[in-house]
This record gives structure tokens, C-alpha cells and sequence, in this order.
């Protein structure tokens, strides 16, 4: 079915690289969604179009790269359905009264970064971020942004083998003031750290509203844009994670103390059901707050009594409320807790449930697979240790799971086939899962 039949009305609001970009109404109200359409052009704009499908399909169910809903590349035309942005970092930027505060722009690049390192983790490059390409999408009743990279149309897997599809910068391909000097001369030039190039560049727009090649902000932050944008390739940071390191440092170093304890925080929730950006922010520091500790019992006193403390909708609205990265590194710090705790005397060894069922209630709010599949995995290594456990893995064992995640957990439950081998006649009957059927016909 063409996508002009799904919708009662369409109006062209825009132009993509290499296509039309039409949103749609239904009743005379849009539907939130677009339709990016490739025109007329050259044979190779068509792989380009093509490409960019087959990549956003590749990256698919990433929070913060832009999602295909359905598309089409058996037509002359070829065109693909996808969420619409209130508007790009672009418009965000431009139209602010003042360049965003060093806070909102850090916020906004993790979420770049994100989607960047998953990108390269499955080979992929952008190699044209640029405002026009970055979406936001703001939650009408916290305020906060969710950021989506868009507009794939020059990325490439760079582990294939087939054509390059190169062009020059002169010749339209890229957004000149946000690309790598080694791009100007063709695109197969680019590496990992031409798209770092760019986000330097991108963060240096957000903290100017200026041409980034030109303005640089002051201060601290001046340091980690200056590394990004390093003409020479090799001293800039050797891949996301190690420019992850640096935001991570940067924020350490720069960040105020907590304006609000954890009572005020509940307190406010309490009465409005309901944070703004501060006190999300100030919650978000009171959970990310990770010290280790040599003793059992400091481990739980110092780290997970404060937390199952909580009330646990509270943790639930910020699970579903704060951005990714924050979230997953919050599972990362207690996952990492559990494991030390697993393994250190000192406590009381049945509040292991507890500390559980806080962490299931977790994974039962969060969306991204790579968190889950970390939850996952720590019951699993937690249990062979703690049959305060069972109940949890046996809840994790019985779910159903969209079909989307099937080889993710299938090949989780393989790796692990020895631990579930003592208590597989236990479980075998509540599992519901085939892909865990399978795993433990195999054991």
C-alpha cells in the first residue's frame, strides 16, 4: 500500500538530502508522523536513499537515533515513514533568546553520543551531523528533551566491501562548518573521529549559536571541543567511549553540590506526582552518587539501604522520566554493587531479595535492551550464590518478550546455560519463551 493511502492529506514541509519530506494529516490533524520520499535524481542519490533505510533498520529501536515505522524500496520511488520532531537543534538553538547554558548542552550531546556509539558498535558512520539532523522531541510535562540523530543518507558501514559512493564536500555533501577537514576532500576519507570532529563542532554551535569554525565558547568546556575539532585526526579522541571519559570528567569537575536531599525530593513527588528539570536533575545525582567499599556491610548500609528506601514509584517515574544514559549508568553502578556484594561477608545475606526485587523493578521500566540485558545478566551471575534469587530469575525466565528481542536474550540465557542446568526441572514448566525452551533442551 502506497503511504498516501494511509493518510487523508499530505503538505511537503520540507527537503532531505536526497528526498521530499511530507507530513500527514488525518481529519484535518497530523498524525506526528512524516514521510521522507525520494525524487528524480542520479542512480547513486538512489543507493544513498536506499542506504539510509538499510541503516536505520540496522540501528533500529535506539532511543536516541530516529526510528523507521514503515517504508518502501521496491517503488520507483522509494520512502520511509518516521516520527515528527517539534523541531531540530537547529530551530531550538537559533530561536533561543541565549545560547544554552553549558548544563543543557552537555545534556543534549550525551544523548549524541549515545546514539554515536551505537552506530560505531554495529560500523556504521554518520558523517553528517549536523543541527539540521539532530531532532528534539520535548516531554510536554517534564520538559525534558529526547534527542534523536537523523538523516543517514551519507552513512556507511565502513566494514563493507561495497562502493564507497564518494562525493566532495563542494559538491553538497555535508554541512560545511560541522565537518572533519578530512572530509573536504572525499567522504570514504572519514573515520570514528570525523563524526567526533563534529560533535565538537556541534557543541560549540550550542554554547555560540555561531559558526563553530569560527566561535568557541570559554572557559573549562573550551577543552573538550578544542580536542574534538583537532585538525590533526590522531589527537582527537580515539572513539566515543573515550569522549564519553571526558563529559564524564568535565561534569565531575564543573558540577554544584545537590541543592536538594532526597526527603525534598520525595516530598515534592509526593505532592505533585510530578518533577521539573531541577529536581529530576538533583534525584539523578543522589542515585548516580557510587562509592565502593571493602566491607559487606558498608556496601549495603552506604549504598543499598539508602536506595530500596525509596518509594519505589518514585524510582519508577525516573526510570520512565530520565534520559537513557543516566538510567543505564545507574543499572550499570548497582549492577556492579550487587556483584561486589555477592561476594563480601558483613551483611545480612535475606536482604539479597531485596535488593532483587528494587533492581527487577527497574528492568520493568526501561526500554533499552542493552539495560535489561545487563540486569539480566547479573541475576543470573547473583543466583548461584543467593537463592533469595530464584523468585526473581524465575520471573525473568517466565515473561514474555517482544519478538524484536528474541536473539538478544536467547543468546544471553546460551552463555550462561551451566548456571540455569541445576534448577532447569524447577522452572521448565512456568517458561513460555520458545528461545528459552531451546536453550534449556540444550543443557
Amino acid at each position: 500500500m502506497s503511504w498516501r493511502e494511509s493518510c487523508s492529506k499530505y503538505t511537503a514541509i520540507g527537503k532531505g538530502s536526497y528526498g521530499m519530506v511530507y507530513e500527514l494529516f488525518n481529519n484535518g490533524v497530523s498524525t506526528g508522523q512524516v514521510v521522507k520520499e525520494f525524487n528524480d535524481g542520479e542512480f547513486r542519490d538512489k543507493r544513498r536513499f536506499l542506504r539510509e533505510i538499510d541503516i536505520l533498520l540496522k540501528l533500529h529501536f535506539h532511543p536516541n537515533i530516529i526510528n523507521i515505522i514503515e517504508y518502501s524500496k521496491s517503488d520507483d520511488s522509494p520512502w520511509f515513514r518516521m516520527p515528527k520532531a517539534p523541531y531540530t537543534l537547529h530551530h531550538y538553538v537559533k530561536n533561543s533568546v541565549e545560547s544554552l547554558t553549558e548544563e543543557e548542552a552537555i545534556y543534549l550531546i550525551e544523548q549524541i553520543l549515545e546514539a554515536l556509539e551505537h552506530a560505531h558498535q554495529h560500523d556504521i558512520l554518520h558523517r553528517d551531523l549536523a543541527p539540521s539532523n539532530i531532532l528534539l522531541f520535548p516531554d510536554v510535562i517534564s520538559g525534558q528533551v529526547t534527542l534523536k540523530v537523523a538523516d543517514f543518507s551519507l552513512g556507511r558501514d565502513f566494514t563493507s566491501e561495497s562502493a564507497p559512493l564518494t562525493k566532495t564536500i563542494d559538491m553538497g555533501l555535508g554541512q560545511d562548518g560541522f565537518v572533519a577537514p578530512e572530509q573536504h576532500e572525499q567522504t570514504s576519507q572519514t573515520t570514528v573521529q570525523s563524526d567526533i570532529y563534529s560533535v565538537g563542532a556541534l557543541l560549540a554551535f550550542m554554547l555560540t549559536k555561531k559558526d563553530p569554525r569560527l566561535y568557541k565558547p570559554t572557559g573549562r568546556i573550551r577543552s573538550i571541543i578544542d580536542k574534538c575539532m583537532d585538525t590533526e585526526l590522531t589527537r582527537r579522541p580515539k572513539d566515543i567511549k573515550a569522549l564519553k571519559e571526558m563529559v564524564i570528567y568535565y561534569k565531575k569537575i564543573t558540577s554544584n553540590k545537590v541543592r536538594r536531599n532526597i526527603e525534598d525530593i520525595i516530598s515534592e513527588y509526593n505532592r505533585y506526582k510530578l518533577l521539573n528539570f531541577d529536581y529530576m536533575n538533583d534525584l539523578s545525582k543522589h542515585l548516580l552518587n557510587y562509592e565502593e567499599h571493602s566491607q559487606g556491610g558498608w556496601t549495603y548500609n552506604l549504598y543499598f539501604k539508602p536506595l530500596i528506601n525509596i518509594r519505589y514509584d518514585l524510582i519508577t517515574y525516573w526510570c520512565q522520566k530520565a534520559d537513557m544514559y543516566s538510567v543505564h549508568k545507574f543499572v550499570q553502578n548497582y549492577c556492579k554493587q550487587l556483584l561486589r556484594i555477592n561476594k563480601q561477608t558483613g551483611w545480612g545475606f535475606k536482604a539479597m531479595e531485596k535488593l532483587g526485587g528494587f533492581i527487577m523493578g527497574v528492568f520493568n521500566n526501561v526500554s533499552y535492551i542493552d539495560t535489561k540485558l545487563l540486569i539480566f545478566r547479573t541475576i543470573i551471575e547473583c543466583r548461584c550464590g543467593f537463592p533469595e534469587l530464584s523468585g526473581h530469575l524465575k520471573e525473568l525466565m517466565s515473561k514474555e518478550y517482544d519478538v524484536d528481542n528474541l536473539t538478544h536474550y536467547s543468546m544471553l540465557i546460551l552463555e550462561k546455560k551451566e548456571t540455569l542446568l541445576e534448577y532447569r526441572d524447577d522452572y521448565e514448566n512456568s517458561i513460555r519463551h520458545y528461545s528459552f525452551i531451546e536453550a534449556l533442551e540444550i543443557l
